[in-house]
């Protein structure tokens, strides 16, 4: 994404303090150059949030000149995402939810060391030895919010699900059918939709992670609760449908590897003919051995 304009409370802070010094420094800079003497602030979008990387300083100087629309562009950096949900958690636990309401956050730099530096270094030597120690995953019961789990992560996919007949398909579907969630600090960065058949075998109907969780182990996770919700209703099988080697689709192809490992499926049988593009039936048992009287599932 280039450079654009954007209103300012539409952008969520993901820091809970601002250091005196440097908002001194970005008011002199104002008071010499004006607007255009600070350069574009970079955000960052996950789904439907979106959210500051960095400038809040001079987002809150505009903000207090009386520009509601500011310069943004987008950070295509890889950075720490899953610390950047820790600070959005935060701001949200703080009640900073729009650049202005850190007006009032203005600290000495001594003191923005100490809460804000110290705070995020602290809590980012803890997610380097497990950066999913926090992570949750379960079943959703609400319809609601099973759709729209799966629409707001489909849609940030468009490499895996291009074709809007079939997202809006997946998202109605979403809302009848047993629904995996794994949620990092208040937000769900992936899902999996279950279809049980014939009581020993369930299906993974759509499976999504934001591509900024990708191989992380969420994906991996979501698996093993999946696992763990088929052995409790006595199913032998996790099978799913994905495209196949002939498509020749690389985010294809990084599917694959990821249902044979780390996930443990096995190709079963290519289904020529089933959708315009090719088919891979993939499966993988469980533990244990069906007895031929399973309790129904869900």
């Amino acid at each position: 994404m280039s450079e654009i304009m954007m209103h300012v409370t539409k952008i969520r802070p993901t820091q809970l303090y601002i250091s005196q010094t440097k908002y001194q420094r970005c008011l002199e800079q104002f008071g010499r150059s004006g607007r255009q003497g600070l350069e574009p602030i970079p955000i960052k979008r996950i789904g439907k949030d979106i959210f500051f990387t960095d400038g809040h300083t001079r987002a809150l100087v505009l903000h207090q000149k009386g520009y509601d629309r500011i310069q943004v562009r987008h950070d295509a950096d890889d950075l720490d995402w899953i610390m950047y949900l820790v600070d959005l958690e935060w701001c949200r636990g703080g009640g900073i939810m729009t650049i202005g309401d850190l007006e009032s956050r203005i600290v000495a730099e001594s003191e923005y060391r100490e809460k804000w530096i110290r705070r995020c270094d602290r809590k980012h030597t803890r997610l380097e030895k497990r950066p999913l120690r926090d992570l949750e995953v379960c079943l959703e019961k609400d319809p609601d919010k099973k759709a729209a789990t799966c629409r707001e992560i489909v849609q940030s996919l468009p490499e895996w699900f291009a074709i809007n007949k079939i997202v809006e398909h997946h998202i109605e579907m979403a809302r009848a059918l047993p629904f995996v969630c794994a949620s990092l600090y208040g937000k769900v960065v992936g899902f999996a939709a279950l279809k049980p058949h014939h009581r020993i075998n369930c299906e993974i109907y759509a499976m999504g992670v934001f591509r900024e969780f990708h191989r992380r182990g969420i994906g991996k996770a979501i698996i093993t609760e999946i696992e763990d919700y088929c052995r409790a209703r006595g199913a032998g099988y996790v099978t799913v449908k994905t495209v196949g080697e002939a498509s020749r689709n690389a985010h294809y192809a990084a599917t694959r590897r990821f249902y044979q490992a780390p996930a443990g499926f096995k190709e079963l049988e290519g289904l020529d003919g089933l959708w315009q593009e090719p088919c891979l039936y993939m499966l993988k048992p469980m533990d244990h051995t069906v007895d031929g009287s399973p309790a129904a599932m869900p």
